[in-house]
């Protein structure tokens, strides 16, 4: 995993509704007009074959479905399930985010920084070497004799070399090092972390046909159908919204997981 290219969100949510969906006997929900014409049995898959596609009819039934449960949740006309639990993870791991993206920038401004103070430190050490290489050699003040400005010069070279060696040899090897153990597995990881949004948002989608099948359910319960096959149909497409949900959100939760474990 840690040597992995960083995956895009849409390889990420297609890995996890694939790996959820093999899991269910029947994966994914139906309608009620295909139920009553028997067509909810599903057939086994032959490997490699083609996913069939959503009709529009689906996915607009499934859109009003969703935004009608979220405005009866945000009323308190429906109630909500309780994802207290997911919340934290999810959190955690977008703090993780946080503090490696400030990470990566401080790593970056500590680097520019470092070079600089070798930088003035070369600067400041040829200053010094041209504060003695530049007196008077024929100034015969008795103190600075010939002697004294000899070892002051050999000092002030020692200071330039050390001072030359910290910016052209040291200050490569130091950086190279500090990119391979901070500053690369950051930004490695900082790309890696925002791909499992579209997850948590098709998550949350899935968790809203459960809740609006229940709510469905529930409310069917109250006032018995005309047709006693109606509640058997809802029935089965809120068993089905559930397992749904239930296969992805562990699989996501198994990943958020491991990233939060990897930091």
């Amino acid at each position: 995993r840690t040597r992995q290219d960083t995956l895009d969100g849409m390889a990420i949510l297609r890995r996890l509704q694939e790996t959820s969906s093999s899991q269910l006997a029947a994966p994914g929900l139906v309608s009620v007009q295909s139920m009553r014409h028997g067509e909810h049995a599903v057939p086994a898959q032959a490997p490699g074959e083609a996913k069939m596609s959503k009709s529009l009819s689906y996915k607009l039934s499934a859109a009003t479905r969703r935004t009608s449960q979220r405005l009866l949740q945000n009323v308190g006309a429906a109630e909500k399930m309780d994802d207290a639990d997911f919340k934290t993870l999810w959190q955690c791991v977008q703090k993780q985010e946080s503090i490696l993206k400030e990470i990566s920038d401080v790593s970056a401004a500590y680097k520019r920084a470092q070079r600089e103070v070798f930088e003035h430190s070369k600067r400041l050490a040829q200053l010094v070497r041209h504060l003695v290489e530049t007196g008077d050699k024929n100034n015969n003040w008795e103190g600075a004799p010939v002697v004294a400005r000899e070892a002051a010069l050999r000092e002030a070279c020692k200071m330039v070399d050390v001072a030359d060696a910290l910016t052209t040899r040291c200050t490569p090897l130091t950086e190279e090092v500090f990119d391979w153990n901070i500053l690369e597995p950051s930004k490695h990881r900082s790309k890696e972390i925002p791909a499992y949004k579209a997850s948590v948002a098709k998550r949350q989608l899935y968790m809203r046909d459960m809740d609006a099948f229940d709510h469905q359910l529930a409310a069917l319960r109250k006032r018995p159908p005309k047709n006693p096959d109606d509640l058997a149909l809802k029935e089965e497409q809120a068993r089905r919204a559930r397992e749904r949900f239930q296969s992805f959100s562990g699989k996501l939760v198994e990943e958020l997981s491991i990233v939060d474990g990897m930091r």
